[in-house]
């Protein structure tokens, strides 16, 4: 082939790869405001690793236990999400979660209640949302509504009600509990002295600074609950 008749660049010069280089490799990034992922592990050393995004997911999943040790070391403050519609959450939800129906996502203005918005603030370190459902698969929908809407510290826990009544059935509240979760007992995870996350409300909160003592909170055995959806 002649010299003139060659592409510029060679042959396949579409199909070459520029090298990569190795260079700032070790250079770690310098913009990191509000908590993400990458805080939630180094917090945790590495032991949320199944906390992970899944094709055509926006939302991260939890898994229950992995919830469940969040909540106990109270590091970060968890805001507890259920989905369901207002008649379900009265009968039954886990200790400590607020009424959020799913449908208040479709609204076109203020879809968001100011409590979920101060939690979702990206400069706020240390804040995670939670959502349940009584399905996994309706949670996903709900989760890739909350990031699209601008909420990226949302995570879906990675079962529905049922299965979670099964594993941790001593959290479980409501005016209509089956008789078996309620006779469950509590494992090594509800300990006497015990704090847990303030949004969950287990046993106390930690005081503030200047606020005087801490706020004490019903015994798990005392269920209260609401069947109104929160505002």
């Amino acid at each position: 082939m002649p010299l003139s008749a060659q592409p510029i660049g060679g042959k396949d010069s579409l199909n070459k790869r520029v090298p990569k280089s190795t260079k700032y490799d070790k250079v770690k990034g310098v913009v990191n405001s509000g908590f993400n992922m990458k805080k939630l592990e180094d917090k945790f050393d590495g032991r949320l690793a199944n906390i992970r995004f899944r094709r055509d997911e926006n939302v991260r999943r939890i898994k229950i236990r992995e919830l469940e040790e969040i909540l106990r070391t109270e590091s970060v403050d968890v805001l507890l999400l259920d989905l369901r519609d207002e008649d379900d959450y009265a009968q039954m939800h886990i200790r400590g979660a607020k009424n959020y129906p799913a449908r208040m996502l479709s609204r076109a203005m203020n879809p968001f209640t100011p409590a979920i918005l101060e939690q979702s603030n990206r400069e706020a370190e240390n804040k995670i949302i939670v959502i349940y459902d009584s399905d996994e698969r309706k949670a996903i929908v709900s989760g890739n509504l909350f990031f699209e809407k601008g909420v990226d510290n949302a995570f879906m826990l990675a079962a529905g009600l049922m299965e979670v009544s099964k594993q941790i059935p001593w959290m479980m509240d409501g005016d209509n509990i089956p008789p078996e979760i309620m006779q469950a007992e509590p494992d090594d995870f509800v300990r006497p002295g015990t704090a847990a996350s303030s949004m969950a409300s287990y046993q106390t909160d930690a005081p503030k600074r200047g606020t005087g003592p801490a706020t004490v909170h019903p015994p798990l055995g005392a269920r209260q609950s609401s069947g109104r959806a929160w505002r």
